[in-house]
């Protein structure tokens, strides 16, 4: 028998599987709720790259990671026209007052939800 065997299936739900992927990926990802922006659910590494807990960014906006800024304002004015963005390289400054290079993108869910993946360019 070879290295690779089959193993029974997992007995998860397709919601289980994303939620772990969700929360155990290296990308940084946020949920924002539309109109106001606000995060709805963000995971460590998110929170990591913008210098934060991930307890202290749910129910606050966006605005808290990346500040009001005529960059951010088309990032998410190309969102809900095009329904995306691709992804975009950029610089944030993090409450420490240091910065961080990172390559955000995002994409519209649905009327009321916005993933938004961030990568550290560090």
């Amino acid at each position: 028998m070879g290295l690779f065997k089959k193993t029974e299936p997992r007995q998860a739900t397709g919601e289980n599987i994303y939620k772990e992927s969700f929360y155990q990926t290296d990308t940084g990802m946020c949920l924002l709720t539309h109109p106001d922006f606000e995060i709805f659910d963000a995971n460590n590494s998110f929170a990591s790259i913008f210098g934060f807990e991930r307890e202290e960014l749910r129910g606050s906006l966006f605005a808290v990671v990346w500040k009001k800024c005529e960059e951010r304002d088309l990032f998410f004015t190309e969102i809900i026209r095009n329904g995306h963005s691709p992804p975009k390289a950029t610089r944030v400054l993090r409450p420490d007052d240091s910065e961080r290079d990172i390559v955000i993108s995002g994409v519209r869910l649905d009327e009321d939800m916005i993933l938004i993946t961030v990568f550290y360019l560090g």
